[in-house]
């Protein structure tokens, strides 16, 4: 009977995993407007991640250029769904943190890409109905411990949590890591509404970039909670810093 519990957690997470992160949708009705419009911004953000990835490539290595490419690789992987991306972030990550074990931002990384190993885990057909569904659950637990470990080395550090917080309201909700994200992600715009509360990161805090980023996605976090105004409210302020982005466009379908 454990066997079979256990059993039927992976086939009921596998099936989650398929509807999730990128496809979570709670409202029927709004399903196809919604996968419209993520489709036109991952279109988007590939673009520019592939033209960023192309130059950075042409760069003579070292570890702030590694690093930036597995970051680069890491994106491309969580907007197309390719694994061969994730894969190759994790090589790069686990080469940084292998000369740099410190670098808590890789780890974070590294925890967030698996999960997405996970996510889009070949022949899941398969992996519904064996031993191998494990895996996958292997996956979600060893980055749900690496990010909670990066969070706790910089509990202060911006770019973690926005990377935790965006993961974890993307995960399934059996995982139950959808409240923790959304805290990361409301903590930081605290932080951005007042830098003094985090004057380490007052500039990261006040780039036009990465507000759009934390404004974005705390808006589709509440779109999941079936929020009414919450999320047009976020919505909003990605418009108001720039409508001409690929976010700002996104935005504006809402």
């Amino acid at each position: 009977m454990k066997k079979l519990s256990i059993l039927f957690l992976i086939v009921i997470c596998s099936f989650l995993f398929s509807c999730t992160h990128k496809g979570n949708l709670s409202n029927q009705d709004t399903d196809y407007s919604k996968i419209s419009i993520q489709s036109f911004l991952s279109a988007e953000l590939i673009t520019e991640y592939k033209k960023v990835l192309t130059e950075l490539l042409a760069e003579p290595e070292d570890i702030d250029i590694l690093k930036e490419i597995g970051k680069l690789y890491f994106f491309i992987g969580m907007e197309n769904q390719r694994l061969e991306n994730t894969n190759k972030a994790i090589d790069i990550f686990k080469k940084v943190l292998k000369d740099n074990p410190q670098c808590s931002e890789i780890r974070a990384y590294m925890g967030a890409a698996y999960t997405l190993k996970a996510r889009d885990f070949p022949i899941k057909w398969l992996a519904n109905i064996t031993p191998l569904g494990f895996i996958r659950l292997f996956y979600v637990n060893e980055g749900i411990k690496k990010m909670n470990a990066a969070v706790k080395e910089e509990e202060m550090n911006p770019v973690i949590r926005s990377i935790r917080g965006n993961t974890c309201v993307n995960m399934p909700q059996i995982f139950g890591q959808f409240k923790k994200g959304l805290r990361d992600m409301e903590l930081i715009i605290s932080w951005i509404k007042k830098p003094e509360m985090n004057p380490q990161y007052a500039d990261m805090l006040n780039d036009k970039s990465f507000k759009i980023f934390v404004y974005y996605y705390t808006g589709e976090a509440y779109l999941l909670q079936n929020k009414k105004q919450q999320p047009y409210s976020m919505f909003r302020l990605v418009k108001n810093i720039n409508s001409d982005t690929p976010y700002g466009r996104a935005a504006r379908r809402r």
